[in-house]
């Protein structure tokens, strides 16, 4: 079979997110490490998961620690990757086959790199407002430019994720209810991801991937910035440095993904956003959405079920 496991952003904040882990002894065991590396407790009942300063780690290890989990029922399939904005780095990290160790440098390293304009401008507040409206993309574009505000993410037809400071995506937002069929919410993220707001970052994920020794990737990267495959990790590296101040393209991602025609898509997770997208541009995928089991032994048995 042809797989594709996708693996999701920091936009989730539930608290209970490794609740999922409790009774697998292979998962708390993977979980133990990484709290060891991080030197933060993932079973505490009160995750900072919302905190800039944690949730890519918090996320970036429920995924890792997920697909680990999965990998030897799939060792006898092809598998390719898929990750959206953190989930990326995730996808990165588990293709180079890095350790719980290394895992920690980058996901913190990345942080450092997004929460730098917390440090440099104290005063700025910043987040990334999800807009539904009845617009073309020509046309948010224009909105966002009279407003200091940039595109950051395409997630399908007319559904866009805009990074700015709050204040210019409040006047965003007043004038997007005042002219236009809208909804819109803020996702309370506090960081201006994949927007020009990181340009002075430019280079510098890709010089620390360098020297971590993590140079093959053993399963291709769907691009979001190339929309085609990756193969070579010298390649993603710089696409990953790229998408900090870039715009990620995941509608022509979702179109993609229909052109390959994978037997199965296994969304890590957490939540369901992923297979949300997907369904919007085509129905009619197999998708299997871990965050809709309740125990490891569900998932695993779920798995089995479709590869058999």
């Amino acid at each position: 079979m042809t797989i594709l496991c996708l693996f999701s952003g920091q936009g989730y904040q539930e608290q209970h997110l490794f609740k999922l882990f409790e009774g697998n002894q292979q998962a708390l065991e993977l979980l133990h490490e990484f709290s060891n590396v991080a030197s933060l407790d993932f079973t505490q009942p009160t995750l900072p998961i919302t905190d800039p300063q944690y949730s890519q780690l918090i996320i970036g290890s429920y995924q890792l620690i997920l697909f680990w989990l999965l990998k030897p029922l799939l060792a006898a399939h092809r598998l390719d990757f898929a990750g959206y904005s953190l989930g990326e780095v995730s996808a990165f990290l588990a293709s180079t086959k890095a350790s719980a160790a290394i895992a920690y440098q980058v996901l913190s390293y990345r942080t450092e790199l997004m929460t730098s304009l917390l440090k440099q401008y104290p005063n700025n507040k910043y987040d990334l407002l999800s807009v539904r409206a009845t617009v073309s993309l020509e046309e948010i574009n224009l909105l966002c430019a009279r407003h200091e505000c940039f595109i950051a993410i395409i997630n399908v037809e007319h559904h866009f994720v805009i990074g700015g400071t709050l204040p210019n995506l409040k006047k965003l937002q007043l004038e997007l209810s005042q002219n236009y069929l809208n909804v819109s919410k803020f996702l309370a993220i506090n960081l201006p991801s994949h927007t020009p707001l990181y340009r002075e970052q430019k280079g510098l994920l890709k010089k620390f991937l360098s020297p971590l020794n993590l140079e093959t990737l053993h399963y291709p990267i769907l691009s979001p910035i190339k929309l085609t495959k990756i193969f070579a990790s010298v390649g993603e590296q710089a696409l990953l440095d790229q998408e900090l101040y870039t715009t990620i393209q995941w509608d022509k991602i979702c179109n993609l993904i229909t052109e390959y025609q994978y037997d199965l898509i296994i969304d890590l997770g957490p939540g369901q956003a992923m297979t949300d997208f997907l369904n919007l541009t085509n129905n009619k995928l197999t998708i299997l959405t871990l965050s809709q089991f309740k125990s490891i032994k569900g998932i695993m048995t779920a798995v089995m079920n479709h590869l058999s």
